[in-house]
C-alpha cells in the first residue's frame, strides 16, 4: 500500500473519532454561537499587508527563539510549542504577542498534557474545529474560533451550519495553519520550525512538548528528542508525504511563502536567516522552473497539485487517475456501444 493510500485509509477511520467528539461538543458549541458568532470568519482579513510567522516543533526552531521578539506581525503556534514559548515570553502577558494557537488533533493529550488547565490562555485566540477533543475545549479559558475540518465524510459539514469556513485535511496543523494565513491575506508567510527533516541526525527543536514542571536549564543544541545516524535525514516516508502536501498547496495557490533557515526537506521554498526575523522580508518571483521542480518531487509521491477552471486547487494522486482513466475508459465504449445502436436502428 503507498503512503497516499494508507493515508487516506486512516482518515477514514479517523471518522469514528469525529463523530464521537462531535457529539461530546455539539451542545458546548451551539451555546457559544447563542452568544456571538465563534466562526473563523470574524478573524480580521488583510490586504497582503500583514506578515504572518508559522512556528512547527522543527530544529530551526531553536536559532530562532532569540529573535522571534522582534517579529512585526501575526504568530501562529500549535499547542506543543506553549511551553517552550512560554520560556522564552513569547505570550501576550509579557508584552510579546503570540495572536494563534491552531489545534487539529483529535487525542485527548492535546488538552491534558499540552494546553493544561493551568495554562493562562487569555490574550491568545484558539483556532479549532468542532471534531477537536472535548478536553481542549475544557481547559482552553481565553477566545476562540471555530473553522470546517473537511474530512471524507460530508455529513459533519451539516452538523454545525454556523461554521461555514473550512478546509481539507493538510497532513499536519502546519499545513492548515498555512493555508488559513493565506485565507487571511496574510503575505508574506513565515515557516519556522515547519522542516519536515533535517540532516545531521536533528529531528525536532529543544523541549518540544515538553511536560512541566520543569526546570528551565539551559541546553546544549544537540539535544534532541530523537536521534539519526550521522550524515542521514531525520524524515519518515509519512514525515516526507507532509512535506510533499506543504509543496502542493504552495503551488497550487501560489502562496507568498519563505522559511527560516534551509536545512528542512522542501528546498524548493526560499529562505531567510534566523537574525533575519524581525527585518522587511521579500519573497523573491518564484520561477516555472521552480514550480517544475516541485512537480517532479511530488511525482515521486505519485503525488500532483492543480487548479481547476473554478480556482479550486486539488491533490491527484496516481491510483486515483488509474481508477478514474479505467472507468472512463468504459463508459466511453458504453458511448459507443450505444452510438452504434442509433447508426443502425
Amino acid at each position: 500500500m503507498t503512503f497516499a493510500a494508507f493515508n487516506q485509509k486512516i482518515n477514514y477511520e479517523k471518522n469514528r473519532q469525529y463523530a464521537k467528539n462531535s457529539a461530546e461538543n455539539y451542545a458546548r458549541i451551539k451555546t457559544d454561537f447563542q452568544r456571538a458568532d465563534y466562526s473563523i470568519e470574524t478573524l480580521p482579513r488583510f490586504a497582503r499587508d500583514m506578515p504572518a510567522l508559522i512556528l512547527g516543533s522543527g530544529p530551526s526552531l531553536d536559532a530562532a527563539l532569540p529573535f522571534l521578539g522582534a517579529f512585526q506581525g501575526i504568530l501562529f503556534a500549535s499547542p506543543s510549542q506553549l511551553d517552550i514559548l512560554e520560556k522564552w515570553e513569547i505570550i501576550p502577558q509579557r508584552g510579546r504577542q503570540l495572536n494563534y494557537v491552531c489545534a487539529v488533533d483529535t487525542s485527548d493529550s492535546v488538552g491534558d498534557e499540552q494546553i493544561r488547565s493551568d495554562r493562562d490562555t487569555y490574550g491568545m485566540t484558539l483556532l479549532t474545529h468542532p471534531y477537536i477533543s472535548p478536553r481542549v475545549l475544557d481547559v482552553w479559558h481565553g477566545n476562540k474560533r471555530y473553522f470546517q475540518l473537511i474530512a471524507n465524510d460530508p455529513y459533519f459539514l451539516d452538523v454545525y451550519p454556523w461554521i461555514r469556513q473550512g478546509w481539507s485535511i493538510a497532513g499536519s496543523v502546519n499545513n492548515l495553519e498555512v493555508m488559513i494565513a493565506n485565507w487571511m491575506g496574510c503575505s508574506p508567510i513565515v515557516l519556522c520550525g515547519v522542516d519536515y527533516c533535517f540532516p545531521n541526525g536533528r529531528a525536532r527543536a529543544q523541549d518540544w512538548k515538553k511536560r512541566g514542571p520543569y526546570v528551565w536549564e539551559p541546553k546544549p543544541l544537540q539535544y534532541v528528542q530523537e536521534t539519526v545516524p550521522e550524515g542521514k535525514t531525520a524524515a519518515s516516508q509519512e514525515v516526507l508525504f507532509y512535506a510533499n502536501l506543504l509543496l502542493g498547496i504552495w503551488k497550487m495557490f501560489k502562496i507568498p511563502l519563505i522559511q527560516v533557515g534551509d536545512q528542512g526537506s522542501c528546498h524548493e521554498i526560499p529562505f531567510i536567516q534566523a537574525e533575519d526575523i524581525g527585518k522587511t522580508i521579500t519573497v523573491p518571483e518564484i520561477t516555472e522552473a521552480t514550480w517544475a521542480e516541485v512537480d517532479k518531487n511530488m511525482a515521486e509521491f505519485d503525488m500532483h497539485a492543480f487548479v481547476d477552471e473554478s480556482g479550486v486547487g486539488h491533490f491527484r494522486y496516481r491510483e486515483e487517475d488509474i481508477e478514474g482513466r479505467k472507468t472512463a475508459r468504459l463508459a466511453l465504449d458504453e458511448a459507443i456501444r450505444r452510438e452504434k445502436f442509433w447508426e443502425g436502428k
